[in-house]
């Protein structure tokens, strides 16, 4: 996948920096990155193995924070926000790579979107008469994301302060998020 928009977007960021916090525990990803999509969700495909499902989303406010040390006439301010809405789902060897996974995806997504995350609810997937590989887990997980005016490729920021976080538009731009 390579996307250059919105979630799967964020999704691939994310895919990025969780690759390179695994390859420090020796894990490499069956597929070499996040898999994105419902029809990825293969139970008998071998672990370790990461997968992202859209689920929904809601419309909100401006959700927007300033820093201090940007200038207000140098930023973007959002039309309105949205909060695009996924699943994880966590595969491993066993329950404690499953648990890696979980935890260094969570921490791939904080160093991708600070800010602007939330993550819910997290269970383990029940027994069933499918042969699964592995132990899986999965939990929600939300993006806030900034509509602007005009569909425009984001370029994903890490910390830029402590008080927000951007997201730079075509490379000089910034959109509050």
């Amino acid at each position: 996948m390579t996307a250059s928009y919105g979630f799967p977007y964020v999704v691939e960021r994310i895919s990025d920096v969780l690759v390179a916090r695994l390859a420090v525990a020796s894990i490499t990803l069956a597929g070499g990155a996040i898999e994105f999509g419902r029809d990825k969700l293969r139970d008998q495909d071998a672990p370790p193995r990461v997968v992202v499902v859209p689920k929904g989303g809601a419309f909100g406010g401006r959700d927007a924070a300033y820093p201090a040390n940007v200038s207000a006439a140098k930023v973007r301010r959002p039309r309105m926000s949205r909060r695009a809405e996924g699943e994880v789902h966590c595969w491993g060897t066993d329950y404690e790579q499953a648990e890696i996974l979980l935890d260094q995806f969570c921490n791939a997504a904080l160093d991708v979107a600070v800010g602007q995350l939330e993550f819910t609810g997290a269970s383990w997937a029940e027994e069933t008469n499918i042969v699964q590989a592995g132990q899986r887990v999965a939990f929600g997980f939300t993006v806030i994301i900034p509509i602007v005016d005009g569909p425009v490729p984001t370029q994903v920021v890490t910390r830029t302060s402590d008080e927000g976080h951007f997201i730079q538009v075509n490379g000089s731009d910034t959109v509050a998020c």
